[in-house]
């Protein structure tokens, strides 16, 4: 039966069963005249011989179980070969389109890149795989950090020109979407003009695939400066999440019983703070005074400095806008101290006005997006430092309203566009629910409506209209930012030159 199962050849290549190997002995005792004992004997000759077959066959078979179980295991474990796939929303592409990038036209600079296609590929770029960087350890980007703020190199100035001369200065907020700021970025290289700026990125987290990427930018002047006191270097004491601060929930009674560090520190609910959600605002306040206050060759720079964040997305006139509202600001609005760029309103061809302004007090979930001040404002808001640092209130655009309405004489008015030029796609937001929503549909979405909007873009002229819409009263503070460490560490930051 064994012999059956396993299919053992034997003796010629014919398969002997248990009962061949006895009717062999017997026949061949019956031949020789050999009978009883000595039959038996030739059958457990035969036996031994296909026992060593046997042997011999089970050694190779299990041999070649360990090399297809190694081989099963590698290819799980995508050694032996790597295939990826391409998505709209993958990143990390070995497969993508390869198509020209956009042609730029500004103050007499002509920049027009082709991406050739090999014959047969049908437009496909094959890009090499590699393995995901690895990533440094705490006290390398320690290191890093500090090493590349004291510097603060500008890249590309060879290509554009010393960075005095920029006409503009952009700073994004960077978090860890890399796919949203791939778009961000994109959407940058297709605006005439973006070759006389100085873009510069502010981390709150040190990625090494996030920083190879910034640094391959080539169509403007780039920077890139990082918050120093950010909780990825810190995970476990402050600013991060000390495992000894008290929970976001626990009552104050119970937290002086447990004498947890930050005990006598809640927030106006009764709430402990939470390091991943003060960060924001820590990050917005010190970035903005170390552009301002902190890079040595910005010193003599006071024009307008304009606000993003990684999950923003611009139009291709939103430079060409910004600069005729800088220009023309004392006809437009001289007192406003704002201008902004971006808005929540949805692009709609009937009633889009693109060469449409309006003058309106700032509000921050009106206003947030896409806001521009100049050093004259900057330094007002510096002189409210205090009042920015200990309101109750983890989001930086709700505090910068506190200082506006309780600080400043007069509060910040700001010029508006009634058509955006700034894009929110990092929200996909209710109208999405059951669609698939990536920054590639967001972005998408919102460059099917620019094509709608094209004959519309840079207006030879903008007006200013009449706006009835009343500012909303400053609202209660939201909390989070009750812990007395939270309110010290912004204040150190109002100077950022010891960075």
């Amino acid at each position: 039966l064994v012999f059956n199962v396993l299919n053992i050849s034997g003796v010629g290549g014919d398969c002997l069963t248990f009962r061949r190997c006895y009717s062999v002995g017997n026949i061949v005792g019956t031949w020789f005249g050999v009978a009883g004992d000595d039959g038996i004997l030739l059958s457990e000759a035969c036996f031994r011989m296909l026992s060593s077959r046997l042997l011999i066959k089970l050694l190779k078979l299990t041999f070649t179980f360990f090399v297809l179980l190694v081989l099963v295991l590698k290819l799980k474990r995508g050694r032996g070969f790597n295939f990826e796939y391409s998505t709209t929303a993958n990143a990390d592409i070995l497969f993508r389109p390869s198509q020209p990038s956009a042609l730029s036209k500004a103050g007499g600079f002509t920049t027009e890149q082709e991406s050739p296609v090999p014959p047969g590929s049908a437009g496909i770029e094959f890009v090499e795989a590699r393995e995901p960087p690895l990533s440094p350890s705490v006290d390398e980007i320690r290191r890093i950090i500090r090493d590349n703020n004291v510097h603060a190199d500008v890249l590309n100035e060879n290509l554009f020109g010393p960075v005095e001369n920029v006409s503009f200065v952009i700073v994004v907020q960077v978090h860890r979407r890399l796919n949203y700021l791939r778009k961000l970025v994109e959407s940058f290289e297709a605006a005439p003009f973006i070759n006389r700026a100085l873009v510069i990125f502010s981390h709150d987290y040190y990625d090494v695939e996030m920083n190879e990427f910034v640094r391959s930018i080539r169509f403007c002047r780039v920077m890139q400066i990082f918050y120093p006191d950010n909780v990825q270097i810190s995970p476990y004491k402050f600013p991060g999440q000390d495992p000894l601060d008290c929970a976001r929930d626990i009552d104050k009674a119970q937290a002086q019983k447990e004498k947890c560090l930050n005990w006598d520190s809640p927030d106006r609910y009764g709430h402990y703070r939470e390091a991943s959600l003060t960060q924001i605002k820590h990050h917005w306040w010190w970035k903005i005074n170390y552009v301002f206050d902190g890079i040595p060759r910005l010193k003599n720079y006071s024009d307008w400095v304009l606000l993003l964040e990684e999950d923003h997305y611009v139009s291709p006139d939103f430079l060409y806008t910004f600069d005729y509202i800088v220009r023309n600001r004392d006809n437009l609005c001289k007192h406003c101290q704002v201008i902004t760029l971006g808005s929540y309103n949805q692009l709609n061809r009937r009633n889009t006005q693109p060469n449409a302004l309006s003058v309106m007090l700032w509000f921050s979930s009106h206003h947030n997006m896409g806001m521009a001040i100049n050093r004259s404002t900057w330094n007002a808001i510096r002189s409210c430092g205090s009042n920015f640092c200990k309101y109750d209130d983890y989001n930086w655009d709700w505090s910068l309203l506190h200082v506006s309405r309780q600080c400043m004489n007069p509060p910040l008015s700001t010029i508006v566009v009634s058509t955006p030029r700034v894009f929110h796609i990092g929200d996909c937001g209710i109208h999405h629910k059951g669609q698939l929503c990536t920054a590639d549909s967001s972005a998408n979405t919102v460059v099917t409506r620019l094509k709608d909007l094209k004959p519309q873009l840079f207006p030879q002229n903008f007006f200013l209209k009449l706006s009835n819409r009343r500012s909303p009263k400053l609202p209660a503070e939201y909390g989070g930012w009750g812990d007395k460490r939270d309110h010290q560490l912004c204040m150190k930051n109002i100077i950022a030159q010891n960075v």
